[in-house]
């Protein structure tokens, strides 16, 4: 069992529309989801993309429900496929760009074949190779970046969902998915842009786990593209689901060495389902796969690859983070922002049946942010299950000392003075208060309960019950309770400052942020307190 962290997951305000089989990505600084179908496994033709704490509708011209995005280095986005008719019926060919600079979307022309389940990558000066197909004849076609697909060459497997990775400057290689009625493949036949088929004895046993939604396997890249090297890591699997982590390295395939077993359970003994491959941090060197389970618990599987890529005899190291459940679920591919945070939206996964179930019929509008950026430091949880027990025993023996001693805290004497702890925590918290608005220390967004702690030379039992008890808060909604008052001193301030350099200049990491605790604390988002401050101030 690799050490289990905790995970700092944000509730993102939920998108207009529940979607699922949409197409997520990152593009000009924004989340955006686009397409799917919605409630009644109906394809929706709407997007929406994130900002400043809010999602924002568009239209598009064609739903894309099942369909395929590749972002393109010429910052827009490719869009195609899809099922034509409600309840994943049929194929379609229609293409469409996505423009985030404008936040517009633009129809050219349609795919050489109709499509569903399809993927594609990027080769060169916006060119895109396209492969896969689901319940319908597969087949490999060109988009010539501009508006024109065109047949290529036909599949040696036919595939749904395929892997599509560059293994030099002028070469994709096909291989993964499922087959086009959707049983998992298990051939080590790779198929190739250009040249033969080729088989891959890794491949008889180990596969890249599928997955039916839209993915981008550029998240996956390990490579240097300018020094024309190609290498990939995978989320890889067998016939009997133990999992482990593949490396593409051209036509080469291996298994990347690992510091311990990928884990399918969880410290609570609950299975995990992971739900997406590898998405690298390229510059924090690092990847990430996203999983869940029945309780709605989100874990991020960390490896830190660097040195087993550097060092054929070092193995990567593991990190399992840990979030506490969740109130909806959410089942799509994760997106990696700038500052290297996760964001998850939307998805058609439930309880059922003691386990977890697609459900194509509800989908989910829930939105979550993973703080796993390179501007967070974690706390270690638990080293593996023996820390776990350890954590079990201590709750089981010493959890009735500890009730008591914390009840002896707030003990009123008799004769109706305060016991000196309640004396002393008195003093701490105006301490506190005095410290935090003569230096601004909450304008900080790096700003953790230790930093606090060594500026008043405290002890951080004391000051975490100074501002539990004392105050009746956390230290968390404390310190952004501080930054949402902020955030209004700036706005009545500063009038026409936008709200995202608000919301950094009060201390918050991010817009999601500032738009969660002003919201919690104002009952309305940042947008609408300055629409409501400006009526008044006319």
């Amino acid at each position: 069992m690799p050490p289990c962290v905790e995970l700092e997951v944000e509730r993102l305000p939920d998108m207009h529309v529940a979607r699922s089989e949409h197409s997520f990505f990152y593009a000009n600084g924004e989340v955006v989801a686009a397409g799917g179908h919605t409630t009644g496994f109906i394809p929706t033709p709407t997007a929406e993309y994130l900002r400043d704490g809010e999602w924002h509708e568009m239209q598009m011209f064609y739903p894309h429900d099942h369909g395929f995005s590749v972002p393109l280095s010429s910052g827009k986005v490719l869009i195609a496929g899809g099922h034509k008719d409600n309840l994943g019926i049929g194929q379609s060919f229609e293409a469409e760009f996505y423009d985030p600079a404008t936040h517009r979307f633009e129809v050219f022309g349609c795919l050489d074949s109709k499509r569903v389940m399809a993927e594609g990558v990027e080769v060169d000066s916006g060119r895109v190779l396209v492969s896969g197909n689901w319940y319908a004849k597969d087949g490999i076609e060109l988009f010539d970046g501009r508006k024109t697909f065109s047949f290529v060459k036909e599949t040696d497997v036919e595939r749904a969902g395929p892997y599509l990775l560059r293994a030099s400057s002028d070469d994709v290689l096909v291989l993964g998915g499922f087959d086009p009625k959707g049983n998992i493949i298990f051939s080590p036949v790779v198929t190739r842009w250009r040249g033969e088929p080729f088989t891959v004895p890794l491949l008889e046993r180990w596969q890249p786990v599928p997955f039916t939604f839209d993915r981008h396997i550029d998240h996956s890249f390990v490579g240097d593209k300018d020094k024309e090297d190609y290498a990939y890591l995978l989320l890889m699997h067998d016939k009997d689901d133990s999992l482990a982590i593949g490396l593409v390295h051209g036509v080469e395939f291996s298994l990347l060495p690992t510091t311990c077993p990928i884990p399918k359970k969880s410290p609570w003994g609950k299975d995990i389902t992971f739900f997406s491959s590898v998405v690298v941090d390229s510059v924090a060197r690092r990847g990430y796969v996203v999983g869940t389970d029945i309780d709605y618990r989100l874990y991020v599987l960390r490896i830190d690859y660097a040195r087993a890529l550097r060092d054929t005899t070092a193995k990567a190291s593991l990190t399992l983070y840990c979030s506490r459940p969740q109130s909806d679920p959410v089942w799509c591919v994760p997106v990696l922002t700038d500052v290297g945070d996760l964001v998850l939206a939307g998805g058609s996964i439930k309880r059922g049946n003691g386990s977890l179930i697609c459900d194509n019929f509800t989908p989910s509008a829930a939105a979550y942010l993973l703080r796993l950026g390179r501007q967070h430091t974690k706390k270690e949880v638990w080293k593996g299950w023996i820390w776990f027990v350890v954590a079990l025993g201590v709750a089981a023996f010493g959890g009735v000392g500890f009730l008591a001693c914390r009840r002896r805290r707030v003990v009123v004497p008799s004769d109706g003075q305060e016991s000196s702890a309640d004396t002393e925590f008195s003093a701490l918290r105006e301490r506190i208060e005095q410290i935090m608005h003569e230096e601004a220390l909450y304008l900080n967004p790096q700003f953790k309960l230790n930093d606090l702690v060594q500026r008043l030379g405290s002890n951080r039992n004391y000051v975490y019950q100074a501002i539990n008890v004392e105050m009746g808060m956390s230290f968390a909604e404390y310190v952004n309770r501080l930054r949402a008052e902020h955030a209004v001193r700036l706005m009545h301030e500063n009038a026409e400052m936008l709200l995202s350099e608000v919301g950094m200049k009060s201390g918050f990491a991010s817009s999601v942020s500032l738009y969660r605790y002003f919201k919690a604390i104002y009952g309305c988002s940042p947008k609408e307190y300055r629409e409501r401050m400006n009526r008044e101030t006319r």
